[in-house]
């Protein structure tokens, strides 16, 4: 049995009520001259981790370039950028002032897309051009940042982190705020974000009116020395966020991010630029149904059997035969 003291006076020596079967062992009978060994106790060395940030919402500049020329006239359903990292598995970009959505990505290369979108225009743009990500309301998993984390030595863990919503849109319009670790379905991250593979450890959302985000892992994060660990946080957009409102991220300090005693974390501050969101242009399907009876007679007028359309709703087609 193993058995922890506080102090000792002359030769008794103080143990607390928790003291017996301390460090999980077993409280046992003891005789008079049994053998008593100082066992000594060892505490971990304080370490610290270091987070380093990067903002990934492109701001003004644009996520990434094009690779090659496009024409206006292309109709080619894939588009190469030089780095698709920073874009969402599947939406929208803005190339100087066409929208072209796309619905995925494969490497650095944009599938399924669909030129001159959202009311804008097919135009021509030359390599080189910025390719801003276009952020609509609804939007899910939008990446905000990565966070690169590390130690100074052995291990530590990682706790949770407590996030604050910059811009003057409303914390509301942000349905669902999570963080991903990097893990590219291979237990090892490539760097690159993909909802899909990546694992979701932590989420949650804004406390209205505070823009407040507290993330408490449900499995501590383990970071061991000489490793870097890749993080993602990302938004997700009501349907309903207020159009052109501006989101970011941010934290002011080291008090973010909580670890296990006795680890500390470096001084780390990060405001990201800020992303714009507009509104999303719906499409309405208009559907037919014909309910023509067919044929009805002269002066019948409205007999059961025939159907009168309800203005602004149905459309009849073809027209009744009148005999």
């Amino acid at each position: 049995e193993e058995i922890y003291y506080s102090g000792k006076t002359a030769n008794s020596l103080l143990i607390p009520a928790s003291g017996r079967g301390f460090n999980r062992s077993q409280p046992v009978a003891h005789a008079k001259d049994a053998e008593i060994k100082h066992v000594a106790l060892i505490s971990p060395k304080p370490r610290k981790f270091m987070i380093t940030t990067f903002d990934m919402t492109g701001g003004f500049a644009g996520v990434t370039i094009l690779s090659a020329d496009i024409s206006a006239v292309s109709v080619a359903t894939t588009m190469a950028v030089v780095n698709a990292e920073n874009l969402p598995d599947k939406g929208a970009v803005e190339i100087d002032n066409e929208i072209l959505s796309y619905t995925g990505k494969a490497g650095n290369l944009l599938t399924g897309v669909l030129r001159g979108t959202n009311a804008t225009a097919a135009a021509s743009h030359a390599a080189g051009a910025y390719v801003k990500r276009h952020i609509f309301q609804g939007d899910n998993n939008i990446p905000m940042a990565k966070l690169e984390v590390s130690i100074d030595g052995d291990q530590g863990n990682w706790l949770g982190i407590r996030l604050h919503k910059s811009g003057l849109g409303a914390p509301q319009d942000i349905s669902a705020v999570k963080i991903y670790r990097d893990d590219n379905g291979a237990g090892s991250g490539d760097g690159k974000f993909e909802a899909s593979v990546d694992v979701l450890i932590a989420g949650g959302d804004f406390i209205a009116g505070r823009g407040v985000a507290d993330l408490t892992f449900a499995f501590p994060e383990r970071v061991v020395s000489g490793a870097k660990q890749t993080y993602f946080i990302t938004y997700s957009f009501k349907d309903s966020a207020a159009d052109n409102s501006m989101q970011g991220v941010e934290w002011s300090d080291n008090g973010a991010f909580t670890v296990e005693s006795p680890n500390t974390v470096a001084e780390t501050r990060f405001s990201g630029q800020k992303v714009k969101v507009y509104s999303t242009r719906d499409t309405v399907i208009v559907a037919s149904l014909d309910r023509s009876p067919g044929s009805i007679l002269q002066a019948q007028g409205n007999p059961p059997d025939t159907y009168t359309p309800r203005a602004g709703k149905d459309i009849t087609s073809p027209a009744p035969v009148f005999k």
